[in-house]
């Protein structure tokens, strides 16, 4: 009866501590947070979310803020879009955004990368960019409410509100394509395009290297995951994402996730010719 009774009461004592384990892994479930960050694809930056390589940002992202308790949610949608979403608090961080693009948004200390904003033609071509006087006459395709470093707000933008029929702009998810399908058929000369994500489409398309050539930069700018201004903890997030930005690059693993997209960290390239931060 002893033995019986002791083997019963072991029993019960594992049965206890199961559930214990199984409670505590579910607490610990519920105290993960879901953290959602949200873009057009602008790849390398940010890809395709369905992706084996969903963009070097979403990586650095999801690494940094696991760490923090948090599981990160990616989505796109078009960059206006994105940007309103965010904004109202319905996202939580808007990847790729700029100082100057988005300047009520709260921002990390240290950026998650460096755009390099550039003008691109077919190779038939000849013209060069040497500054906006260099643009007269030229038809110019751009993305609505992309920044460009700080190109839209010193040339977009005043020559929309002139009335300037050469600035043609495109919305949606996909403008890039459109823009290079206007460029293709004639009705544009030029495209505006960050050079990192003009040229990742060559690795599907290595005619492109063929087709385009670039024209002449227009500005550098650091770009960010930049918080909602009506989430009480976007400066909370912003200090752990700086954080764990220089985490990543003191380690080595910052350098191993660019090499997945064939870059190199941008602290070792031009980013001190940022103009617009």
């Amino acid at each position: 009866m002893f033995l019986t009774d002791a083997a019963t009461a072991f029993r019960t004592f594992l049965f206890i501590v199961a559930v214990g384990a199984l409670g505590v892994a579910f607490a610990g479930q519920e105290n993960v947070q879901r953290l959602t960050i949200v873009a057009d694809e602008w790849c390398p930056y940010n890809c395709d979310p369905t992706s084996e390589r969903p963009g070097y940002i979403v990586e650095l992202a999801t690494a940094v803020f696991a760490d923090a308790g948090y599981q990160v949610q990616y989505i796109t949608e078009p960059w206006s879009r994105a940007i309103v979403d965010t904004e109202s608090g319905e996202f939580d961080g808007l990847i790729g955004g700029g100082r100057t693009e988005v300047p009520n948004f709260v921002f990390p200390e240290v950026e998650q990368g460096v755009a390099r904003h550039a003008l691109f033609t077919l190779t038939d071509t000849t013209w060069i960019y040497s500054g906006p006087e260099s643009l007269e006459g030229v038809s110019l395709g751009v993305i609505a409410s992309y920044s460009y470093g700080t190109f839209n707000e010193r040339y977009i933008l005043p020559q929309l509100a002139a009335g300037n029929p050469h600035i043609q702009v495109v919305g949606g998810d996909k403008g890039l394509e459109l823009n290079l399908r206007k460029l293709a058929e004639g009705r544009i000369q030029s495209v505006a395009e960050d050079s990192h994500v003009f040229w990742w489409r060559s690795l599907d398309s290595p005619d492109d290297k063929l087709k385009y050539r670039e024209a002449g930069v227009l500005d550098y700018e650091k770009v960010y995951i930049a918080f909602s201004p009506a989430n009480k903890h976007s400066a909370e997030l912003a200090r752990v994402l700086s954080n764990g930005t220089m985490a990543l690059r003191r380690s080595g693993e910052l350098q191993k996730i660019l090499a997945r997209y064939g870059m190199h960290d941008w602290i070792n390239g031009r980013v001190e010719q940022s103009k617009s931060d």
